[in-house]
């Protein structure tokens, strides 16, 4: 027997039933979740991500002065987060931003 045959069989003896549910059952919606397992990601140590931020603060020229306060931008985040995969509340604390700000760059 044909895998084919087998799996129409499922839905009708009469091949173009069969084919017609099938038909059917392919295109409807699906409503179930599922869960998304997470790999596991392997996290930088938070005093070697703090050197690492300061190195990329003078390498890449993000460490502007202004008023005291050093301007870091948008993709220095984004950097920081892919190069150390730390959560957005340790990069705040690293960087000394808001979490809220840091989350908010992270999702733009």
């Amino acid at each position: 027997m044909r895998v084919w045959s087998f799996i129409l069989g499922l839905f009708s003896e009469d091949k173009d039933a069969a084919v017609k549910k099938y038909r059917e059952y392919m295109n409807e919606e699906c409503g179930e979740t599922f869960i998304d397992l997470e790999e596991d990601v392997e996290v930088m140590d938070e005093e070697e991500a703090r050197k690492l931020f300061q190195k990329m603060l003078i390498v890449q020229g993000h460490g502007n002065k202004n008023n005291g306060k050093v301007q870091i931008s948008d993709s220095l985040i984004k950097e920081l987060r892919e190069k150390t995969n730390l959560s957005a509340r340790r990069i705040a604390a690293i960087t000394g931003l808001n979490k809220d700000k840091v989350n908010r760059i992270l999702k733009s």
